[in-house]
């Protein structure tokens, strides 16, 4: 199930435009051409829910995205990351119990961690807050519920800006640590998944959280229960009008009523 939102994840990634258009208009032949790589990674998802499939759920993947290739060091970080982590699985005939699939995406994402820990330092902008101030005073819709924390305006972050940003360049490094060392308490994960939801909410970008989710559930080998997977799927399908337009949305149809 885990690796089905990953390819659910991959699959919505960049289309929310394409996939409200198909939604909405009558199916032609251009819009089937532009779910060309939808539609098949979305079949992938379906597959890999199936023991025997899951090796060709994983080949299929990687077929209907060999064009990207020739483009990878412009694809987004959430894709390169995917592509990374889902396709070395091909290499095993049972991925979702080998031990040494696991410890390939633990490393990965301790690596990334400490490295996002680590470009953030150097950038300067997280130590002195001066980054979570500008998304709460000019970011999206979500980002500026917050602006109550510190109203001073964009050039003026107070202590629990500051605050908030060095937490998490501490979090960021010391989960990196963790794994890199082969430490995987459950506690971590519940607290990390918590922290990736919130920064979907603060960010109200969704998709790639849950894309970090799912493939930490399989570093930690606890995987995805039927039931949060539904609710991770919804999530990914929110995603595509984003929390901003939702709440507004629903406030509006509160207050209607």
């Amino acid at each position: 199930i885990a690796m089905a939102i990953v390819f659910a994840s991959i699959a919505f990634e960049g289309e929310q435009k394409n996939i409200i258009e198909f939604a909405t208009s009558p199916v032609t032949p251009t819009s089937l051409i532009k779910f060309g790589v939808f539609l098949p990674v979305m079949l992938a998802a379906c597959l890999t829910l199936f023991p025997r499939f899951m090796r060709v759920a994983v080949i299929l993947v990687i077929v209907v995205h060999l064009p990207d290739i020739f483009r990878f060091f412009g694809l987004a970080n959430h894709t390169i990351l995917a592509f990374w982590c889902v396709v070395p699985a091909v290499l095993f005939q049972d991925w979702s119990q080998s031990k040494s699939y696991a410890n390939y995406l633990r490393i990965t994402f301790g690596m990334v961690m400490i490295v996002a820990c680590l470009q953030k330092v150097i950038a300067g902008t997280y130590i002195n807050g001066a980054y979570l101030q500008f998304l709460v005073s000019e970011g999206k819709t979500t980002a500026q519920w917050w602006g109550f924390v510190c109203p001073g305006g964009i050039e003026k972050s107070c202590a629990g800006i500051v605050a908030a940003s060095n937490v998490i360049l501490v979090w960021q490094f010391i989960v990196g640590v963790f794994l890199i060392i082969g430490w995987k308490n459950i506690i971590v994960l519940i607290i990390e998944i918590g922290f990736l939801l919130g920064a979907g909410v603060f960010a109200d970008e969704f998709n790639f959280q849950v894309l970090n989710i799912a493939l930490l559930t399989i570093v930690f080998r606890t995987g995805v229960s039927p039931l949060f997977g539904v609710v991770l799927f919804a999530i990914i399908i929110g995603d595509i009008w984003g929390v901003g337009v939702i709440g507004t949305t629903v406030l509006g149809l509160v207050g209607a009523s």
